[in-house]
């Protein structure tokens, strides 16, 4: 099926136009009016405003409580952070669980140097140590050329589940990419244990895991 462009009168397939063929002008020329838009913007500048109403609950608010919008005259959203956070809540509480994790595995597949990152900064920031110092196009430019073997053993997670980022608790320093067994373990012996466990194995103490018996 086709449809004609409003903006450039242009006879185009459905795919061409967003939301399933409902938008009246086509991706091409939306991005061709961002484009200028944007341009016009950064010349002019933004206008300035220490308060603004929202389209959504008619509320006079401070430009504060608004998100940043780069196509916007002000810079700024049109409806307010709260309006938007309701709105997302009441969409989020509308989906069915198969539909969030579908909307999920769609992002960590487009981006997974990005949710790698979330997710272990969230890990982080409610363990109290430091996130892994790596921006996210390096850390993709890895992912990319990885074997998908953890670093440290030459295994993968027996759930199948991506490995994990390992990397100095004090100093955030990147060290690999490692499977869920490899990475809890130098999590318990990293530091001062991990020499003494060294020196422990050393004296002759290696115990058979099928045994019990001391392995020498």
């Amino acid at each position: 099926m086709t449809k004609v462009c409003v903006t450039c009168v242009e006879e185009k397939d459905l795919s061409r136009f967003g939301k399933d063929g409902l938008i009246a002008t086509c991706k091409e020329c939306k991005i061709e009016y961002s484009t200028k838009r944007k341009a016009y913007l950064a010349e002019v500048g933004y206008k300035t405003t220490d308060s603004l109403v929202c389209k959504r609950c008619g509320v006079d608010k401070s430009t504060s409580e608004y998100g940043k919008a780069s196509m916007g005259t002000f810079g700024i959203r049109r409806v307010c952070r709260m309006c938007e956070n309701e709105k997302n809540a009441l969409t989020r509480s509308a989906m069915s669980p198969e539909d969030k994790k579908a909307i999920k595995q769609r992002y960590k597949d487009a981006h997974p140097a990005r949710y790698y990152l979330i997710s272990a900064e969230q890990h982080a920031h409610y363990g109290g140590y430091a996130p892994p110092d790596i921006s996210e196009f390096e850390l993709d430019k890895i992912l990319k050329e990885h074997s998908g073997f953890c670093d440290c053993c030459g295994g993968i997670n027996s759930t199948g589940k991506r490995l994990n980022i390992e990397h100095c608790h004090k100093t955030g320093k990147f060290r690999g990419l490692v499977c869920h067994r490899c990475n809890i373990s130098i999590g318990v012996i990293e530091g001062n244990i991990f020499y003494k466990c060294l020196d422990f194995l050393n004296l002759g103490n290696l115990i058979s895991p099928h045994s019990g018996d001391s392995v020498s």
